[in-house]
């Protein structure tokens, strides 16, 4: 869980050069969008703070839009969260969670699990955030994938999702190995 421990503008470099458009970017496209992404991640979590989220126990404002459930089961995927919209259900993987949990303990850190799962329900809260107030971060900013004569076809970033995301947390929470710490 690296990205735990990464600055952010290293974080999003990472998740945006591993979109599938990446290599129809530029250097300067990419800084660009990262920077974009994380401006709005923590505009969001300004937005959020104002309206009351408390980061120790975020739990208390996120249940007042949706519904979050600890399931002990392993992910069928390598996933630690996801966020189901139909329902506006918050699902956290306790499996994968706890593997996280482990392994900082196994590294010496003295990580709170509570303030853990926090971390992972604030990353899903944003995207339900982002599908029902302010539209998709990765549909705001598109890129040029093809382009004849006059027919220019472009796309999002799904990356750009992600990373306003993770800026969302650490606005909310700043970095998350200090707040995670006991």
């Amino acid at each position: 869980m690296k990205e735990l421990l990464m600055p952010i503008l290293e974080l999003g470099h990472r998740i945006i050069s591993r979109d599938l458009l990446a290599d129809r970017l530029s250097p300067d496209q990419a800084a660009e969008l990262v920077e974009y992404a994380i401006n709005f991640g923590r505009e969001q979590a300004r937005i959020s703070l104002n309206e009351g989220l408390i980061p120790e126990k975020p739990r208390s404002m996120i249940q007042r839009y949706c519904r979050f459930q600890f399931c002990q089961r392993p992910a069928s995927i390598p996933i630690y969260s996801e966020i189901q919209l139909k329902n506006d259900l918050i699902i956290l993987y306790c499996h994968e969670i706890e593997a996280v949990f482990k392994m900082l303990s196994a590294k010496g850190y003295r990580i709170d699990r509570g303030r853990l799962y926090n971390t992972f329900l604030l990353h899903e809260f944003f995207h339900f955030i982002e599908f029902n107030h302010t539209g998709l971060v990765s549909s705001k900013k598109k890129i040029t994938v093809l382009k004849i004569l006059f027919l220019e076809i472009k796309r999002g970033l799904l990356s750009l999702s992600e990373i306003a995301a993770h800026a969302y947390v650490r606005g909310i929470v700043g970095q998350p190995m200090p707040y995670l710490l006991k």
